[in-house]
């Protein structure tokens, strides 16, 4: 998922406090924060956003994804925290591992898949891709928009007459 959309899941499910939804983003933050860059780095952003063919990343941003979506390493930062702090941080905590629950139905093994007992395990579970699903979604809502602009009814409502004629388009 996008970060806005495991923000809004954490403020309707968790919490409003600020600490609280950067908990709930905070899996995907050095992604969003080191791919990007990476790819301007190398050179490859133009390409990447010509044809939609985006680098694999290094090895280290891969690792790093992965022990930010593990349940393990979540429960270790908590105990940390409550070791350092004194106190459990029950909705921060609880807001991490909402976005790795959210994240594990709604990514595939082959884009991304969390892992989300890693580093004792690699095992990944094969959701259906948000991204695919919302982008067919979008693109048939497109469509529909374009078939619906582009009927001859439509047209016929068009405010001026002199538009459709400098256009070449016969209205009846």
């Amino acid at each position: 998922m996008d970060l806005l959309t495991h923000a809004w899941v954490t403020r309707k499910l968790v919490s409003k406090r600020f600490h609280v939804l950067l908990a709930g983003i905070g899996p995907d933050v050095p992604w969003y924060f080191t791919y990007p860059v990476w790819v301007v780095a190398q050179g490859k952003a133009r390409r990447a956003l010509t044809t939609s063919e985006w680098p694999g990343p290094p090895p280290w941003m891969e690792t790093l994804h992965h022990a930010c979506h593990s349940l393990p390493i979540a429960l270790v930062a908590a105990a940390l925290t409550r070791m350092l702090s004194g106190q459990w941080p029950r909705e921060a905590l609880l807001a991490w591992v909402l976005h790795i629950a959210v994240d594990v139905p709604t990514h595939s093994r082959r884009f991304w898949g969390p892992r989300f007992l890693w580093p004792l395990s690699n095992v990944a579970i094969d959701g259906v891709p948000w991204a695919e699903v919302t982008s067919r979604a979008l693109a048939a809502v497109l469509r529909a928009l374009w078939a619906r602009c582009r009927s001859p009814r439509t047209l016929r409502h068009w405010p001026r007459q002199q538009e459709h004629e400098e256009v070449g388009i016969e209205v009846a």
